[in-house]
């Protein structure tokens, strides 16, 4: 995908919506759909845009190491700039967004024990937990916040990248509520779509305890 160049995305890529252009941002999707598509939808429009990604474990496995080496390689050519680990990311995300950059990421992930979670409604799923971080330093610094998705048309073979008007939120519930409309909206639309199927039962987990908690 990196390769194509522009003439390439435009013949097999459309948006619809409104795309980031300048100033922070945090744009948040799901595992779902023909992602990298819409990192370079983004970059294109906005120069300083960013991927975090969890860092993976370290695996035995040469191949499975080349080829997560390959995708995070994949991902710096599409937008131009590395990704963003986390563990610890979220003073480099700030001085990102001072510096007028956008972060994209997903917001599906299970919790992972270590992280403060909060309860997504969903109308297809029930109640399901996911990490807070993000919400809750958007809602802090006054981060616009995209919804975004990218889906696969199967009567032209096109990609279509699919985007919320940004919101400004002034509370996590406001953002949380969203988050679980768009989880809602997508897995409605194309429920194959969705990569984590095989993982749900984690997303659907009770939190884990909190640090600090009764011992």
């Amino acid at each position: 995908m990196s390769k194509v160049g522009r003439a390439g995305a435009d013949r097999w890529v459309s948006v619809e919506g409104e795309l980031p252009a300048k100033g922070a941002y945090l744009a948040l999707t799901l595992h779902y759909g023909a992602g990298m598509w819409a990192h370079a939808a983004f970059a294109r429009s906005h120069a300083r845009s960013r991927w975090l990604y969890a860092r993976p474990a370290a695996s035995p496995d040469r191949w499975v190491r080349g080829l997560t080496a390959m995708r995070l390689q994949a991902l710096e050519d599409a937008m131009g700039h590395p990704p963003l680990p986390t563990g610890g990311s979220a003073q480099q995300m700030l001085d990102w967004w001072r510096q007028g950059g956008g972060i994209m990421a997903l917001y599906d992930a299970p919790p992972d024990g270590r992280r403060r979670c909060v309860a997504l409604q969903t109308q297809t799923l029930g109640c399901v937990q996911v990490p807070r971080g993000l919400f809750g330093l958007a809602v802090a610094h006054g981060i616009p916040v995209y919804f975004y998705r990218c889906l696969l048309d199967d009567a032209t073979g096109r990609r279509r990248v699919q985007i919320l008007p940004p919101v400004v939120a002034d509370d996590v519930e406001a953002l949380t509520r969203m988050a679980a409309a768009w989880l809602d909206a997508s897995l409605r639309a194309d429920p194959a779509a969705w990569h984590f199927w095989a993982g749900v039962e984690r997303l659907q987990s009770p939190p884990p305890p909190e640090d600090g908690g009764a011992a």
